[in-house]
């Protein structure tokens, strides 16, 4: 048997239309059928040495749209730094074209059609997609839950100064489209959003105190001590009681014994500190409204 010639290298800097490679006489059909070729989309494949990463998703998509299409959806905010995907990344790539043109959705490609504003459209990544406002416009009026549609703005608001929106942005566009599914909802998102969180659950963990009939706490709080110098900063706060909250990932986790000497010297200067992981958040949230409740009100804070 006769071995498969070693791929062109331009085939192995990512995505590629199969037909388009076949049409060049790159290689054949019958080659693309088989491996070392994934197929990742109808048409789109890659070499399975390409690592198939949300980018390539995303460009093997942009492959596909008619002009003037760009990428929306969660990949596009992943694009410019948000992680708003499933823990699988099984999220489809949503595309947005203009009326009048035409591409039919397939799997793992959604397909949206409607006219966008002047100044809608950026490359990221070299790639041409949705800015983070008109990401969160149309991701946070469709996700039916409240808590994740303010995760999805907390995440779009905070990706980078000159990307920077405030949430109150988002009342604008549903003013311009009255009547538009899911704009009734977006006051509501914009009320409880804070920009400031630095991660999904950061935003989760001070949604469940809010929502857990808790004062909102001040997010990514500066501690000093009575010489003015900065000891600390706490994801969550409630200064007047000295209270500070801490939601703990993996990052913070790994970086335990870091944060011990910020730890002792936020302790010396009065404060309390309180720190939740993702199973606190997820399994036993009462718990977490409860000591946090009853701190408050202990401080008198709370009646």
């Amino acid at each position: 048997m006769t071995p498969a010639p070693d791929p062109p290298r331009k085939l192995l800097n990512g995505p590629f239309l199969g037909s388009a490679a076949v049409r060049a006489g790159i290689v054949t059909l019958a080659r693309l059928r088989k491996p070392p070729w994934i197929r990742i989309f109808r048409d789109v494949y890659v070499h399975e040495r390409v690592p198939i990463t949300p980018w390539v998703r995303a460009a093997g998509a942009s492959l596909l749209l008619p002009k003037g299409g760009v990428i929306g959806g969660r990949v596009a905010a992943w694009l410019y730094g948000a992680n708003l995907l499933r823990e699988d990344r099984s999220d489809p790539v949503d595309v947005v074209i203009p009326p009048g043109t035409y591409m039919r959705s397939r799997p793992g490609i959604t397909v949206h059609s409607y006219r966008l504003a002047d100044g809608e459209i950026r490359l990221v990544q070299r790639l041409p997609a949705l800015r983070p406002l008109r990401i969160a416009f149309d991701l946070a009026r469709d996700e039916p839950d409240l808590c994740e549609a303010v995760v999805i703005v907390d995440a779009l608001a905070r990706i980078g100064a000159h990307r920077h929106f405030a949430p109150s942005a988002l009342l604008d566009y549903a003013a311009r489209h009255p009547g538009v599914r899911g704009v009734s909802r977006l006051p509501e998102i914009v009320r409880l959003s804070d920009p400031l969180a630095e991660s999904p659950m950061e935003t989760r963990l001070r949604l469940l105190l809010v929502r857990g009939g808790l004062p909102p706490p001040i997010s990514q709080y500066e501690i000093y001590n009575e010489d003015f110098l900065l000891i600390g900063r706490v994801d969550l706060a409630y200064p007047k009681i000295k209270l500070g909250i801490e939601y703990d990932g993996e990052n913070h986790e790994r970086r335990w014994l870091d944060d011990v000497d910020r730890q002792n010297r936020i302790f010396g200067a009065g404060w309390m500190l309180r720190r939740y992981t993702k199973a606190h958040v997820y399994h036993t949230p009462d718990l977490i409204v409860q000591e946090i409740g009853d701190l408050l009100r202990r401080a008198g804070a709370l009646s």
